[in-house]
């Protein structure tokens, strides 16, 4: 009986729609993070077409492998054959003038990058991946401004077996981050992890253990919608800005799609969850967060066959730059 109340009140549990947008002071950063493997990057390699994005954000996020000296794959490949960053390699970059127009347009580079994984637990091996990913973006014309460690606490507590302790994570992640500034002393360190699967209580307790330079929250909509209210997602997302703000951490919203069924789906759900955050701002129990990372993900074999977005064109319906106008409508 508990469990069809349960499915009762999911189903009735209204989604919140977009307001007009109630004038953000000061405005967060716009990060913009196509997914590694969409076919349309190449487009962004206009440079009029660059110089559009570059005014309507404020840095660009790759993906690590996108800036490893990997092979180029050979054309003709089913996406299912492909590894994540399909075509899109550093000699692409290098051949598209990528990088180098993002450096002229004053745009700063993040590389989201694996900082504890279940496939190593040398700290030397994520750090050697950073400084050449480093190395390879300095040889395109743009230096790596920040690194985000993609989800070390979900991986260490459920992913790697067996399961590591938080303090050897601390430990694991502090080591990382000592060699690469060890090389690299410039580069911004933060991380990402996953909300409800980990609690506010260890966001919290990892950012004061880590003092990263920054925290992004990747919010599971739905996950949290089947578990609890709307206003408990809201009232976690504000615990977890007190306590970036209380450790002077800049805090980060992932705009992402959780409905892969289309490309229209996707950025549909991506503007539900961005109402969730919307409606606490405008009820003045939320702020801003420093910035919002609108991003996508890749199609990969690992993953089974994820909806990957088209980048363009600017004002598409159903493209992660349609999506990047609306966030900044929204403010």
């Amino acid at each position: 009986m508990g469990g069809l109340v349960d499915i009762f009140l999911f189903r009735r549990r209204r989604d919140p729609t977009l307001e007009p947008g109630p004038g953000a002071s000061p405005r967060p950063e716009l990060w913009f993070c196509p997914s590694p493997g969409t076919p349309d990057w190449k487009s962004l390699a206009n440079p009029a077409t660059f110089a559009m994005l570059a005014n309507d954000c404020d840095a660009l996020q790759l993906y690590q492998d996108q800036l490893l000296d990997a092979p180029m794959p050979p054309l003709g490949l089913p996406r299912s054959a492909l590894p994540p960053h399909g075509w899109n390699t550093w000699r692409a970059f290098r051949d598209w003038g990528i990088l180098r127009m993002a450096a002229s347009h004053g745009l700063p580079l993040s590389v989201e990058s694996p900082g504890l994984k279940e496939w190593s637990a040398d700290p030397l091996v994520y750090a050697s991946r950073i400084t050449e990913s480093a190395r390879v973006a300095r040889a395109l014309g743009c230096g790596i401004h920040a690194v985000s460690f993609d989800e070390p606490w979900n991986a260490g507590f459920n992913i790697r077996q067996p399961a590591w302790p938080f303090e050897q994570i601390v430990a694991h992640l502090t080591e990382v981050r000592r060699l690469v500034h060890d090389d690299e002393p410039g580069i911004e360190i933060g991380f990402i992890e996953p909300y409800p699967t980990i609690g506010v209580d260890t966001l919290c307790a990892s950012i004061e253990a880590f003092a990263p330079a920054f925290f992004h929250v990747d919010i599971d909509y739905l996950a949290s919608k089947r578990a609890a209210p709307l206003e408990t997602l809201q009232a976690d997302v504000g615990r977890v800005a007190a306590c970036c703000r209380a450790r002077n951490v800049r805090f980060g919203i992932i705009i992402w799609g959780y409905e892969e069924d289309t490309a229209e789906t996707f950025v549909r759900s991506a503007e539900t969850l961005l109402a969730a955050i919307q409606h606490a701002v405008i009820r003045g129990d939320l702020s801003w967060p420093d910035r919002l990372i609108v991003q996508s993900w890749s199609a990969a074999a690992v993953l089974g066959p994820r909806l990957i977005p088209p980048t363009v064109p600017p004002d598409g319906s159903a493209s992660l730059w349609g999506l990047l106008r609306t966030v900044k409508k929204s403010l």
